[in-house]
């Protein structure tokens, strides 16, 4: 019997989990029925079993495969054909063979890796030669060289990025991942020393995360980590990314973050990554993302005209002037000028947050939009929704910050802390809010700004960078909150003093606790309480 594509996306998932994962893990990942998932569980038990492995075993409702047998696994894995669901996933292997494999990739090549016919992969490579003609770019054929890519250099890494960016299935991206991995080996050289050259990236960017106080969403450190892979395989093939030019580069070194990138690529070459000079820029422009870079150089007049009319064009929709506007036009013209340079180069920015600031502000989202848009120039022609949604984050963390000092009639203060300006905390403010009601004073702040003489103000502190100044209660989350992070914040608010009572939601689940049958049943009781006391009534928590 031989491993199909979802038996093969299971795998991974298991190998991706360090050998161990939930069975309601599995059906969220794969989107499959618990009988589907057990059949295709037998399925791959038979498979190993005739394989000489042992099988995937079942306990407490997770699944399991020994530390032993997961090397010989991801070797049977990687000796398969490789099965891909459907036709996009296919493509988007096959496009990512023609711009980073060593080898000419022909028909007959692509016919074997993924054991189709001929015609199928004619017709793949037909819909894929209208695709990339999109994105400016041809898909060219040579005897000598197969298939191939001609175009812009950041074109071509920008289609590259989008379609990695459309593999949602974790399985196949895993398998992609491991595909990427086997590439860079190849182009640094087999007597590297290297070991998981994606593992010791995504160390790396954490790394650089911690040395600019900033905590980087998952997701977006692993795309980076996967970009930063494509532009050392293409880089080491001779498709160097040199279009930055000498304004942009100078704008880049007045960064002190540009420093930390410098550091990073370094440390990368030491472990026998050979990534060139010149694609230290790219880098640092791919790594801007949730991150807003410190210039320290003298703004460009076009830029400054820029954010002037663009807040002239904001205030228009919002009706009104704009509070402590020169402190908003100061904030804006630092990212502005980073991002002018993304837009006129084609680095596309991915904004993992996208959806869920439209959603969370749409009506902000819209005017922001439109104000930006109605600039003119290249800016409003060039500008992408990702690109709206970090100046949407920037103009909703100025509103957050006026409202910050202004009295409150909330008994209890939680502080928000994210690695530089307020961005991100509005993000999650507006979370807590939905969860935590109107209760609360919600202070936030950057990590460099807090101190430490004032976390007795406060009932709860929150933080989305690590310091070592932040108290050990502090409790660290992502920029989307998590089920986890939401228990743990209402747990720790339960411990709180309720007005009038002198005593908190966790005192009354002690009491009530033992009467209870079931965990769930506790949990449901103790979220209740805390929603009558905190979010429902006149009650609130107090210090």
């Amino acid at each position: 019997m031989e491993i199909n594509s979802r038996m093969s996306s299971i795998l991974y998932l298991i190998l991706a989990s360090k050998g161990r994962i939930s069975m309601e893990s599995l059906m969220e990942e794969t989107g499959v029925s618990k009988r589907a998932l057990y059949y295709d569980l037998n399925k791959i038990n038979v498979c190993l079993t005739d394989s000489g492995v042992g099988p995937i075993s079942l306990e407490d409702g997770e699944c399991m495969i020994r530390d032993e047998e997961r090397g010989v696994i991801e070797s049977i894995l990687e000796s398969q054909v490789i099965h891909l669901a459907s036709r996009n996933q296919r493509m988007i292997v096959e496009a990512l063979y023609i711009a980073l494999n060593d080898e000419p990739m022909t028909i007959e090549m692509f016919r074997q890796e993924f054991d189709v016919s001929k015609n199928t992969i004619q017709t793949d490579l037909k819909l894929l030669k209208e695709e990339v003609v999109e994105h400016s770019i041809v898909l060219a054929y040579a005897n000598k060289d197969g298939y191939y890519f001609e175009g812009n250099e950041m074109d071509i890494r920008n289609y590259i990025s989008d379609s990695l960016h459309m593999i949602k299935n974790n399985g196949i991206q895993n398998m992609v991942i491991h595909m990427l991995n086997q590439m860079a080996a190849k182009s640094v050289g087999e007597d590297s020393g290297k070991g998981d050259i994606y593992q010791l990236i995504l160390e790396k960017i954490q790394d650089y995360g911690e040395s600019i106080s900033t905590g980087f969403l998952d997701s977006f450190v692993s795309r980076s980590a996967e970009m930063i892979m494509v532009a050392l395989i293409r880089s080491n093939a001779g498709y160097e990314c040199r279009q930055l030019e000498q304004t942009g580069r100078r704008t880049l070194s007045y960064t002190e973050e540009f420093t930390h990138v410098r550091t990073m690529v370094k440390n990368l070459r030491s472990k026998g990554i050979k990534i060139p000079e010149t694609e230290e820029y790219y880098i640092a422009y791919l790594l801007l993302g949730m991150k807003r870079f410190s210039f320290r150089g003298e703004m460009n007049q076009e830029i400054a005209d820029t954010v002037d009319i663009f807040l002239d064009n904001l205030e228009k929709n919002l009706g009104k002037s704009i509070e402590k506007r020169e402190e908003l036009r100061r904030k804006l013209s630092l990212h502005m000028e980073p991002m002018f340079y993304r837009l006129k180069l084609g680095f596309r920015t991915n904004n993992v947050l996208l959806e869920d600031i439209r959603q969370m502000y749409p009506r902000g989202f819209g005017m922001v939009s439109d104000s930006i848009r109605s600039v003119g120039g290249e800016i409003g022609e060039l500008i992408t929704e990702d690109e709206i949604s970090f100046l949407v984050m920037f103009v909703e963390s100025h509103m957050a910050d006026l409202e910050m000092g202004r009295e409150s009639s909330s008994a209890g203060r939680i502080l928000i802390i994210c690695g530089t300006g307020v961005s991100t905390s509005v993000f999650v403010r507006s979370q807590l809010q939905d969860i935590l009601g109107d209760g609360f004073q919600y202070d936030l702040s950057a990590v460099s700004a807090v101190k430490e003489e004032d976390f007795d103000k406060y009932c709860l502190i929150i933080s989305m960078a690590r310091d070592a100044k932040l108290p050990p209660e502090t409790i660290y989350v992502s920029a989307i909150l998590s089920e986890k992070d939401t228990d743990h914040i209402i747990r720790r608010l339960c411990t709180q003093t309720l007005d009038l009572h002198e005593i908190s939601v966790e005192d009354i689940m002690n009491v009530i606790e033992e009467d209870v049958r079931s965990k769930d049943e506790v949990d449901k009781i103790r979220r209740d309480l805390f929603q009558f006391f905190v979010k429902g009534g006149d009650r609130e928590c107090q210090l």
